[in-house]
Formats: C-alpha cells, sequence, structure tokens
C-alpha cells in the first residue's frame, strides 16, 4: 500500500460524494481528514505526525455510514491502507 493507494481513495470517496448532499458538519471532518491525509502523503517520513489519524477516519467513518452507506467501502480501505503503512 502506498500513497497513490491514498490518493486513489481520496479521489474515488470524493468522487463518490459529489452526487450526494452532505452535511456541513460532515464534509468539514471529511475535508480535515483529507487535509491531514495529504499531511502524510507529502512528508517524507510516512508515519510521521500521523498520530490518531486512523481513530480520525474511523470517527469520520462511523460519522458517514448511515447515510452514505457508498462510502464505507472507501473508508474501510483507507483505513486498511493507512494500517499497512505503520500509521
Amino acid at each position: 500500500m502506498s500513497n497513490e493507494t491514498l490518493k486513489e481513495l481520496l479521489t474515488k470517496l470524493h468522487e463518490t460524494l459529489e452526487t450526494e448532499t452532505v452535511e456541513a458538519d460532515k464534509l468539514s471532518e471529511l475535508k480535515k481528514l483529507d487535509a491531514d491525509i495529504q499531511k502524510l502523503i507529502a512528508s517524507d517520513d510516512s508515519a510521521a505526525g500521523a498520530t490518531g489519524l486512523i481513530e480520525q477516519a474511523k470517527t469520520v467513518e462511523a460519522k458517514f455510514e448511515m447515510e452514505h452507506p457508498g462510502t464505507a467501502t472507501f473508508f474501510g480501505q483507507l483505513i486498511n491502507t493507512l494500517s499497512g503503512m505503520g500509521v
């Protein structure tokens, strides 16, 4: 699993949500998660400063899964990818 995998998953997640109405608070949390993952991708050390990123992803996933079930697969893969990177 790699940074490219993370980028692809985030792109697919955003594409899936483009067709749905997402509440502002959920969208804000997703944007924060996205920004934090982008920082991780940009860093030289893939795990540097990423403390709590998996928990953050799980929290956002829980908020999306009821009203946006199509996102569950992407969040699951995202969390697995982060785990595989040693985050």
